[in-house]
Order: C-alpha cells, then sequence, then structure tokens
C-alpha cells in the first residue's frame, strides 16, 4: 500500500502499476481473491494507459488466475471459469504477439485447467499439449511435468485408463522433457 501511495504521489503510473500487481499476488496469496482482483484491474488499466503490452498480458494472467480460484467449489462463490477464460486468452493473444514462449505456455495450461473444470476435456487436452510442447521448447522440465499431470487428468476422466497411465508416468519421469508424446 504504501508503494502505490509513493507512486501515485509521484505521477509514476508504471511504479504504481507493479505496486498494484505486486499487493495483487500478495492478496491471492492471502485467498483475498475481491481485494486481489481489484488490485489487478488496476494495474491493468495503468498497463492498458501506458500501452504496455507485456504489462495487460501479464495482469490478464493474474486476473485469469483470480477468477478461477473464485470458481473453485471448495470457495462456494459463482463459478466464474468465463472471466477466467476470457483473461487467459488475452494472456495467451499478447505472449503469442511479442513470441513469449514462458507465457504461451503458462496461458495455454492455464486455460486448460478452466476447460477441464468445466468438463470439456477434449478442449483441455488441446491446449495442455500446446502448452507442454512451450515447456519443452523452453527446456522447464517442471512446466513439462505439470502439463503431463493435466493431460493424465483430462484423458482419466475421459475413461481412458491407458493415456491416463501414460501421461502420468511421463509425468514423474527426469526425461519427461526428452520423451515424444504419445500420438492422439
Amino acid at each position: 500500500e504504501k508503494s502505490k501511495s509513493i507512486c501515485a504521489e509521484m505521477g509514476d503510473k508504471a511504479g504504481l502499476g507493479v505496486a498494484c500487481s505486486n499487493l495483487g499476488n500478495c492478496y491471492e496469496r492471502l485467498g483475498q481473491y475481491d481485494k486481489a482482483i481489484a488490485s489487478h484491474e488496476q494495474d491493468l488499466t495503468l498497463a492498458v494507459e501506458l500501452g504496455d503490452r507485456v504489462g495487460i498480458g501479464a495482469a490478464s494472467g493474474c486476473l485469469g488466475f483470480c477468477y478461477m480460484k473464485l470458481a473453485l467449489p471448495e470457495k462456494s462463490l459463482e463459478p466464474q471459469y468465463e472471466k477466467a477464460i476470457a483473461f487467459h486468452e488475452k494472456d495467451l493473444e499478447i505472449a503469442k504477439e511479442i513470441d513469449d514462449k514462458v507465457g504461451m505456455a503458462r496461458a495455454g495450461c492455464n486455460l486448460g485447467v478452466c476447460y477441464f473444470s468445466l468438463g470439456l476435456h477434449e478442449r483441455a487436452i488441446d491446449f495442455h499439449l500446446e502448452s507442454r510442447a512451450m515447456y519443452e521448447e523452453v527446456k522447464d522440465p517442471a512446466g513439462v511435468m505439470r502439463a503431463c499431470v493435466n493431460l493424465g487428468d483430462c484423458y482419466q476422466a475421459l475413461g481412458n485408463e491407458d493415456k491416463a497411465v501414460h501421461w502420468r508416468a511421463m509425468s514423474t519421469t527426469e526425461q519427461s522433457v526428452a520423451v515424444k508424446p504419445a500420438s492422439d
């Protein structure tokens, strides 16, 4: 809050955006998603005013994450997946625009999680496969493993135990980055 005040007093919109983002991240970690959303929306507004495409993508991703969290059944709130999907799609669009492969992988993974939660498992698989490929390209083994686990969950939900086992096994091997995916 103090950083926000200082940046606002100085008229530093870029600094204010960073402060809003950081504050939103703190609220996320505390589970205070309404406050996190307000902070990330302020960050998004500032990024738009500044024409900061990277900032717009980052703020959109943060907002998508918050809306995903609000949609979880144990939160007992109205589903917010449509909002989450819209923000993650914006994040993915900008990541593609600026050729940010890590951003593409992250946004794709988040979209896959949203579609899985909506029961749209085939659509989720598409995003997780793309996400896995991006994580492989940037040599992020943790991301590859996350994508493999998500693919296992999708195939499990579709009743395809063989593919579910295949993807979960790939998530536990150190060579998962080098292993080629099963034909889908």
